[in-house]
């Protein structure tokens, strides 16, 4: 037996016909009828009942065809083993990011990246993770850098990193003002029930982020009835705005830390504990990942992990306090 008389077996049985399956194995019929009858007498098993039209497996075909598939999945699998090492030293990579956590995350991880493997080209794609996503599944992405969840089931992923996530309210807010804030901080946000929210004025991004993902996760799954003031693209926009009571917002608590303007805000939170975002490196599923993507993989874990500009305050939710 060899792996192309596997081939042979599978193609026979999807047509139900031996010239249908010989034109698509680019053989003559007889040659292919002759390789049927070697293996058969090989194995001493008849694998397909010839007698009916079509062409049907015996018992002893269905579990040889069950079988083989493992062998030929086994050889492909070698086979993309061997591509992804013998390109390894050479090549592109297309990584896509949202624009927010790029600037964050690229000015870091490509120095180290083109250090580590100084062949491969980096291609930087922006956008939000529902385009992500599509250009995954259309192969036009190596690796998506973006938020779970992750929507597509032709995507896999692996976790990078956790973030808390907040709502922030300008301190000096309407809403705010009912609170006692003496303890409240970035990372003691007061626990807060979802009546207090009801028809308040909400800033959010438009649709197709990972942050609108989220901040409807949270607001939803606890039947909140809100308003949205305003849709903009930038998340930054959205906390910068909320810092001068233009509304609320749901943020991680990176946010805030980075644009150095966490002492603006009043911070709550829905859940005890509260709610955190799972960065995520995606790729195809079932994909064989050459070392490169492996070793983008594992860098950006370790910046998003080890450098402090990026690590999101950690939170411990408090009871609100109300002003007396």
């Amino acid at each position: 037996m060899n792996i192309q008389q596997y081939r042979y077996i599978d193609a026979i049985n999807r047509h139900r016909n031996i010239s249908r399956a010989a034109k698509e194995l680019f053989l003559s019929q007889p040659a292919l009828t002759r390789s049927l009858n070697h293996l058969e007498e090989e194995l001493g098993v008849k694998l397909f009942d010839r007698d009916v039209t079509p062409l049907r497996l015996t018992y002893a075909g269905e579990v040889f065809l069950k079988e083989s598939k493992k062998i030929l999945e086994i050889q492909d699998l070698l086979t993309q083993k061997m591509s992804a090492i013998s390109k390894a030293e050479s090549g592109r990579l297309v990584v896509a990011i949202p624009g927010e956590r790029g600037a964050a995350y690229l000015p870091e991880l490509l120095p180290r990246f083109e250090k580590l493997h100084p062949g491969i080209d980096v291609e930087v794609v922006e956008a939000y993770s529902g385009a992500l996503e599509r250009m995954m599944e259309n192969n036009e992405v190596d690796i998506g850098l973006y938020t779970f969840p992750v929507a597509s089931d032709a995507i896999d992923f692996r976790i990078l990193t956790e973030e808390p996530m907040v709502i922030v309210a300008a301190r000096d807010s309407a809403f705010a003002s009912s609170f006692d804030l003496s303890e409240n901080s970035l990372g003691t946000p007061y626990f807060i029930t979802p009546d207090i929210l009801e028809d308040t004025d909400f800033l959010i991004v438009r649709e197709g982020s990972g942050m609108r993902r989220i901040t409807e996760y949270i607001l939803d799954r606890h039947a909140v009835h809100y308003r949205i003031r305003r849709q903009l693209i930038r998340h930054e926009t959205i906390v910068r705005l909320a810092s001068i009571g233009e509304g609320l917002a749901v943020t991680s608590t990176i946010t805030p830390k980075r644009l150095h303007i966490e002492d603006r805000f009043a911070y709550f939170s829905l859940d005890n504990p509260a709610t955190t975002r799972k960065i995520v490196a995606a790729f195809r599923k079932n994909r064989i990942l050459p070392q490169y993507m492996q070793d983008f993989i594992e860098l950006t874990k370790q910046i998003a992990t080890t450098v402090p500009e990026l690590i999101a305050p950690s939170v411990q939710v408090i009871p609100a306090k109300p002003k007396c």
